[in-house]
């Protein structure tokens, strides 16, 4: 009986530890994520600012384009 009781123990202890190191893993795998996606939103926001340039010239460049032209007035 001892002796199942010892093994029943040994296993808990087996489990535990292995639980440990999958909490450990997916503690890993997270920060991992947390970082990629903080590069990721800093990456957005530094294309962010020469987007709205490019919007800003496109406007102007549409805004030229749709006025009548003056060469029939020459």
């Amino acid at each position: 009986m001892h002796s199942l009781e010892n093994l029943d123990l040994s296993q808990v202890a087996a489990i535990s530890n292995d639980l440990k190191s999958i909490s450990t893993q997916e503690k890993v795998q997270l920060q991992d994520l947390k970082d990629r996606f903080s590069s990721f939103i800093e990456h957005v926001q530094e294309l962010e600012q020469p987007n709205k340039l490019l919007e800003a010239e496109l406007l102007v460049l549409c805004q030229k384009h749709s006025e009548p032209s003056r060469f029939l007035a020459l």
